[in-house]
């Protein structure tokens, strides 16, 4: 589900899509810029949130307005080592940038940005296991 938003307010949904066999265990979610909207999606990302294999969490960044800056970063412990951080970055009058940083001997990732031509773009993130 969308986050509903007024007119000409910036909002990034925040999609983390765990499709490894590993359990990842949400450590913090930093904003830089804007603010959660709390009535959608998981609502604010919260320490020792588990997002299992299969599993999704998805969190929205509003700006104040539609040339606001927006961003933040979300960190995971993996459940076999390592760290995961998603984050993701649009300062006034840019487009949104996104990433993903993988310290793990298992588990690799895949980040794209969506629709960031609109007021509501998708920061998503892909983690999968390292095959073979």
């Amino acid at each position: 589900m969308r986050a509903e938003q007024a007119d000409d307010v910036y909002v990034v949904q925040v999609a983390i899509q765990n499709s490894s066999d590993t359990a990842l265990t949400l450590t913090v979610g930093v904003l830089t810029y804007g603010s959660w909207v709390l009535q959608e999606g998981d609502g604010i990302p919260l320490p020792n949130t588990i997002l299992a294999p299969a599993g999704v969490l998805t969190y929205f960044n509003a700006a104040v307005n539609a040339f606001s800056s927006v961003g933040g970063s979300i960190s995971f412990l993996p459940a076999n080592g390592g760290s995961l951080v998603v984050s993701w970055e649009r300062k006034q009058g840019a487009a949104l940038t996104v990433n993903i940083s993988i310290s793990s001997e298992t588990l690799t990732g895949q980040c794209n940005s969506i629709n960031v031509g609109t007021l509501s773009p998708t920061a998503q993130y892909l983690i999968t296991n390292i095959s073979s």
